[in-house]
């Protein structure tokens, strides 16, 4: 598992800072900084996920509550035949929204004072423990769908739709679910 995730980590650091990132994305000192110009950030082929899997990010907000977007922003999507696995910040910045292929759910979280926030998403049968900044802020009955192919979205839920607008400095995704405690 540790090699698979080296790896994963290593293939979406070369796509995400690599020559396809979009011009409107910019890479500052320790971060990717988005705009709603830039929809597709990263894109990468995933295989063998599930049915447990964590997706783990650190974000940035960047618009004030006077310019929040029409939509809630999406941080790090898994695109499967079936369905998407999907990650949002709350568009008034103050939940996170699971997505899992049906349903959106969401645990408050706020992120309006801009600053870095790290959130772990843990799913396993049919549960996923929504943790920010290291508690525990809810758990929500949505599953992680095993699939044996999936594309990986950061910063974007499907390499077009709900633009994340800020900054992500970290996006990992495991093959199972993890206890971030």
């Amino acid at each position: 598992m540790l090699q698979r995730w080296i790896g994963l980590v290593l293939v979406f650091l070369a796509v995400a800072l690599g020559p396809v990132s979009p011009a409107s994305a910019q890479a500052a000192e320790d971060a990717l900084l988005l705009d709603a110009a830039s929809p597709e950030i990263a894109s990468l082929a995933i295989s063998g996920i599930g049915p447990g899997a964590t997706i783990e990010f650190e974000f940035a907000t960047g618009w004030e509550a006077a310019s929040e977007p029409a939509y809630d922003p999406a941080v790090v999507a898994v695109a499967m035949p079936d369905g998407d696995f999907r990650v949002h910040v709350g568009r008034d910045r103050r939940s996170i929204k699971v997505f899992d292929g049906s349903d959106y759910q969401s645990v408050e979280a706020d992120s309006s004072d801009g600053a870095f926030h790290h959130v772990v998403v843990s799913a396993s049968a049919g549960t996923a423990s929504v943790y920010v900044d290291g508690a525990l802020r809810g758990e929500i009955e949505s599953g992680f769908p095993e699939t044996s192919a999936a594309s990986l979205y950061v910063g974007t839920s499907d390499g077009e739709e709900d633009p994340f607008v800020g900054s992500i400095r970290t996006a990992r995704l495991w093959d199972q679910a993890l206890d971030p405690g």
